[in-house]
């Protein structure tokens, strides 16, 4: 039995349409992701298509969360390296996701060019010459310009009081009198081009309860040198919280103590952004950071926390090459069960699925199946797959059963990656889709054998991969780590594992019918450092996908070499899937890296 929210390994792509949220919150940007990620490590070829570029995975994740904003940087040091050389298209890209996805963009304004900065080296931790206020105004100017009517949000700065300003060592909480100028030249800037607009106090360092230090100053120095000038509209705070109990108290203690320097400085009800708040999960484990995402979600919703407007996880997925991470899924995009929490909460009232996949019939038409939670004790409305091409066009649009989700798809083209989207019907259209699900119809028995197709977020394309492990493109890093061709799928186990021993299981549908025999081959190794031996296993099944897998075949080991391994097997039933398991003991210390690749299921004779 495919295990609850496994979908989610498979459904990646998401095609925009209309919102139809169920009873929208009041203030409905408490419930945002921030698209942090890391897709230059997991790697992605083919990187001009946009059907599969990282970035765009990590906001189709977000908005798959229910995800309401996001925070975008526009990086002047990126925007204008050279001086009257403009370059706006990283931010363009995010801002054009974040409109694609119905997604409000929080503009993050931070960095500058080496040609500006005081070092002579571009910095995130210093703000202009005095020189160049003239030129850092023409930046924020053309910015504003650019994106007016596309984005309202921005905050200046990201932890000024902490580690991103002047002061090495992170001391920074009473330098408010050197960013108080940037932010007035900013917040003018902005307003002069959209007054509708907002600007808030930077992201603040709060893990330590700090940030009211620097907020008083800002009052005290704009009350002292500016009279009653305003040039902030809110205040963007970041409440780390460093103990796994209590989070919720603190949470407010911290939000508390900004609002009564606010209060006392005539500034009541100003309101509050959290542009950053969140748990690692390495640091804390999986359950805290959801219990942590749980509390925190219901606590931003509460009466008394009315002046909240904003709240952003720190990230949908982990930036750094670790197991464990800030992001609600991992590098891959395989969600935690944070992620799960988020989105019950942040989309209340829309049927789940808990088991989704795709299945290949005997005669090779794929059928999209799984059972689809019920949102309330009313009868759900009917289910709907839609198929799109790699281009975004619709192939197929065909409804199933609210619950019992069955739907073949047959008449599509072979051999090219397909999306299908399952989604509920309101009114006469599809809604945001619950699930997506990309697959290949083959032209033999297995789709993508020899990952020569695409990959997506690390994964071959129409493969499923679970367990620890990172996956990569073995392409993208070098020949030796593919068997033939170009692509090879890599499973990486890195120091940072809690466990260090691979455990992972890499599946795919397999074209047959019930008793046909299959001669299963493919090709692996292990890459470890030198002098230091491993026991790597690898097994091979042919699965009933809705039968539960209490047993594992025995595994056959691998070595440093391309070893080649061959499996006679039966199918147990018709569409079954093809699972690959592989095991290690504890691994030392150090990286360790399986590659596979080549899989093919030939017929056997009878």
């Amino acid at each position: 039995m495919i295990r609850p929210g496994s979908f989610f390994v498979l459904g990646c792509i998401f095609f925009a349409s209309a919102y139809a949220w169920a009873d929208p919150p009041a203030r409905p940007l408490i419930y945002s992701v921030n698209p942090a990620g890391n897709g230059d490590f997991v790697g992605a070829p083919h990187k001009g298509s946009s059907f599969v570029r990282y970035q765009e995975l990590l906001f189709q994740r977000i908005s798959e969360a229910g995800s309401r904003s996001a925070r975008v940087l526009a990086s002047w040091r990126e925007v204008e390296a050279e001086k009257g050389k403009w370059d706006w298209s990283n931010l363009d890209d995010e801002i054009n996701l974040c409109t694609r996805y119905h997604i409000e963009p929080v503009v993050l304004i931070c960095n500058i060019p080496a040609w500006v900065s005081p070092t002579g080296k571009s910095a995130h931790n210093h703000p202009p010459k005095e020189e160049h206020a003239a030129d850092f105004t023409t930046f924020i100017t053309r910015m504003a310009e650019r994106y007016k009517g596309r984005a309202q949000y921005y905050e200046f700065w990201n932890e000024q009081n902490g580690c991103s300003w002047i002061n090495d060592g992170c001391d920074n909480a009473r330098m408010a009198h050197t960013y108080l100028p940037w932010l007035q030249r900013c917040y003018k800037a902005i307003k002069a081009v959209d007054p509708a607009a907002q600007v808030a106090i930077g992201g603040l360092d709060d893990a330590d309860g700090h940030a009211p230090i620097f907020v008083e100053q800002c009052y005290q120095l704009r009350r002292d040198k500016y009279g009653k000038e305003k040039f902030w509209d809110a205040i963007a705070d970041h409440p780390y919280s460093k103990r796994p109990t209590d989070t919720i108290e603190e949470l407010v203690r911290k939000l508390d103590a900004i609002r009564a320097v606010a209060a006392r400085c005539g500034d009541a009800g100003i309101p509050i952004w959290i542009t950053e708040y969140g748990w690692n999960a390495g640091e804390m484990g999986i359950d805290v950071q959801q219990r942590g995402t749980a509390e925190f979600l219901k606590a931003f919703s509460r009466p008394d926390q009315k002046d909240l407007l904003i709240a952003q996880q720190l990230a949908v997925a982990d930036f750094e090459p670790v197991h464990l991470g800030y992001g609600l899924c991992d590098l891959n995009l395989r969600p935690r069960p944070a992620f799960q929490t988020f989105q019950e909460l942040a989309r209340p009232g829309i049927p789940r699925p808990f088991s989704l996949r795709f299945v290949l019939q005997p005669d090779g038409v794929p059928v999209i199946s799984g059972l689809i939670a019920s949102a309330s004790e009313k009868e759900d409305p009917p289910s709907v797959v839609e198929v799109f091409s790699e281009d975004g066009k619709r192939l197929i649009s065909k409804k199933g059963d609210p619950n019992m989700l069955s739907v073949d798809l047959p008449g599509l083209p072979h051999e090219t990656p397909l999306l299908a989207a399952v989604s509920s019907i309101v009114g006469d259209k599809p809604d945001v889709p619950v699930a997506r699900v990309p697959f290949i119809v083959p032209r033999g028995l297995i789709p993508n054998g020899g990952f020569e197709g695409l990959f997506r977020a690390g994964i071959p394309w129409a493969w499923a991969v679970t367990g620890p492990s990172i996956c990569r493109d073995g392409g993208a890093l070098g020949k030796e780590y593919c068997h033939g061709g170009d692509h090879a799928l890599l499973l990486a186990q890195l120091p940072s594992s809690p466990r260090r021993a691979f455990d992972d299981q890499v599946e795919a549908p397999v074209r047959a019918a019930q008793g046909d025999s299959f001669r299963v081959r493919w090709f692996a190794r292990y890459f470890g450092p030198e002098n230091q031996a491993a026991t790597v296993m690898i097994s091979a099944a042919l699965l009933d996908p809705d039968a539960e897998r209490d047993t594992r075949p025995a595994g056959k080991p691998i070595g440093k070499d391309w070893t080649e391994i061959s499996l006679d097997l039966t199918a147990p039933c018709d569409s079954p899937i093809l699972c690959l398991h592989l095991v290690s003991s504890t691994l030392p210390k150090d990286r360790w890296l399986v590659a596979i690749d080549d899989v093919s299921v030939e017929p056997l004779r009878r």
